[in-house]
């Protein structure tokens, strides 16, 4: 057994030589920070139902976050899609496996969902349109459910 984990440990050095530090997704993707029932990818997510998510953009960030209210997961992902194209396709993904979407909230440049499936943490999606011509993405999307 040791034998094998320093050999997954070499492999893992070896594959990251000539690649520089690296961008911070990869970092971040790389990194064994998830919750339980989240596990970080580039550019998807393993969500609480079990299934997973692809999502059309990059993993910026994952946070654990705690309050009275109990503790969540938060995945930021940033997106070159408009942001209505981008929901389209995530709600398309998840009314397939049996959510239901409730819209929360609706203001231009902001769009938050709430989606919820029977035995399964619901998840609340904002959306969230960046006009700096300068930035890589066009959509900014948080995602967040509450660890059970």
């Amino acid at each position: 057994m040791l034998k094998k984990t320093w050999m997954l440990c070499a492999l893992a050095m070896l594959a990251g030589c000539g690649e520089g530090s690296g961008s911070a997704d990869q970092r971040l993707a790389s990194t064994p920070q998830a919750s339980q029932q989240g596990v970080l990818h580039k550019n998807a997510i393993h969500l609480p139902s079990g299934e997973n998510l692809d999502i059309a953009g990059r993993l910026r960030s994952y946070n654990l976050l705690s309050n009275e209210q109990g503790d969540f997961d938060r995945y930021v992902f940033e997106s070159p899609e408009d942001l209505m194209a981008l929901e389209g396709q995530i709600y398309s993904t998840l009314a397939k496996r049996g959510y239901v979407r409730k819209i929360k909230s609706e203001t231009p440049g902001l769009f938050v969902v709430r989606y919820a499936k029977r035995n399964a943490p619901s998840i609340m999606i904002s959306y969230e349109t960046r006009q700096n011509g300068t930035a890589e993405f066009k959509t900014q999307m948080k995602i967040n459910w509450k660890n059970s």
